[in-house]
């Protein structure tokens, strides 16, 4: 363990937490962030040790400092081997991200959305330093996670992935795991309840594709805000604001009409493709099971840019107790939303709204 090493935050290490670094400098200065220098393979076994710290409830998260890949065609070298695992690990952490006690989370949650704050424009941003495009765009290079032995290959599962209906001003923001297929494209769940299917619908009937971008390694709050169910003429980067009680920065993308966090670590800027599909899975899904192997449509990337010194941020899915249940039950005490304000709740809301 490397005890001498330090995150340097952005802003503040303490709430609201601007930027992934600002929640890792807080981690830190509370004695719950664990740092392992030794090489680390992102094929299983960042897996391995999620699962481990989850069996003992630990409430730390885990920094790792030189991560490798025994995937085929994968080289993962300096700047792109840190890796960061478990900001969503344990309820501890959701009451760090939201400043209120676990009692009060969803009604605090449900309050503030009341008062939408949009985001506010920068032109520079830290996701800015580094530019790529063409032959320089290598997702091969990035240490992304493997995490059950039956998976289908690599996947982004921690990707805020942001797209534009071509009739409303309105971002839509998701999380999409992202089968990585080669360099320069993967693969992306499309579920038909989701705003991203109509979107991409949408774009079909235009004979276009859908622009899309992905955020990696954003503040602890943003992916809690994507994966919540939110009305479709309210955007989650305006619920980020109300939870936080200021804008959200966002800054324009190199290639395509969408604006993403500013503070991010990574971005992949490209398109979900029209009448392209290729073969995904299988995944291990959150429920402890594996989904087959399906059909899907592609997302190609055409510009990466990241920071000087990138961390990426992955989650470990798969059997009860993980990572991702955290998020996901978090979206899933809907029912408490309608309870505690008296309205009807009917099986068909939580795909209404979402």
């Amino acid at each position: 363990m490397g005890k001498n090493r330090r995150i340097k935050p952005d802003h503040h290490d303490e709430w609201p937490f601007l930027s992934l670094r600002d929640y890792l400098a807080y981690l830190e200065k509370n004695d719950r962030l664990l740092h392992i220098d030794k090489p680390v393979d992102a094929n299983l076994e960042i897996g391995g040790i999620s699962r481990k710290l989850l069996d003992e409830g630990s409430d730390k998260a885990c920094m790792f400092w030189n991560t490798t890949s025994s995937f085929e065609g994968y080289n993962i070298e300096s700047p792109y081997q840190v890796c960061v695992e478990g900001i969503h690990r344990h309820m501890k952490m959701f009451e760090d991200i939201f400043n209120v006690s676990k009692k009060d989370i969803y009604k605090n949650w449900f309050e503030k959305l009341l008062k939408p704050i949009p985001p506010a424009m920068v032109k520079d941003a830290p996701c800015k330093e580094v530019v790529l495009k063409g032959d320089d765009i290598d997702l091969q290079k990035i240490p992304i996670e493997r995490c059950g032995s039956k998976q289908g290959g690599p996947f982004i599962s921690l990707g805020n992935c942001l797209t534009k209906h071509p009739d409303m001003d309105i971002t839509n923001l998701g999380i999409y795991r992202l089968q990585a297929k080669s360099k320069n494209h993967t693969g992306i769940l499309i579920v038909p309840h989701q705003s991203v299917a109509a979107i991409y619908a949408k774009y079909d009937v235009l004979g276009k594709p859908m622009p899309m971008a992905v955020a990696i390694g954003t503040d602890p709050l943003l992916p809690i805000c994507a994966a919540a169910p939110f009305p479709v003429n309210l955007s989650e980067l305006d619920g980020w604001g109300s939870i936080t009680g200021r804008p959200l920065e966002m800054v324009k993308c190199e290639t395509i009409d969408i604006s993403v966090p500013a503070q991010s670590e990574y971005i992949l800027e490209g398109e979900v493709l029209q009448g392209t599909r290729e073969m995904e899975g299988p995944f291990g899904e959150y429920t402890g099971f594996y989904s087959g192997v399906r059909d899907l449509p592609v997302f190609k990337v055409n510009c990466i840019t990241h920071r000087k010194d990138p961390i990426y941020n992955t989650i470990t899915i798969g059997k009860p107790p993980s990572e991702a249940i955290f998020i996901y039950v978090f979206f899933g005490n809907i029912k408490y939303i309608f309870k505690h304000f008296h309205m009807p709740m009917n099986p068909l809301h939580t795909d209404l709204i979402r």
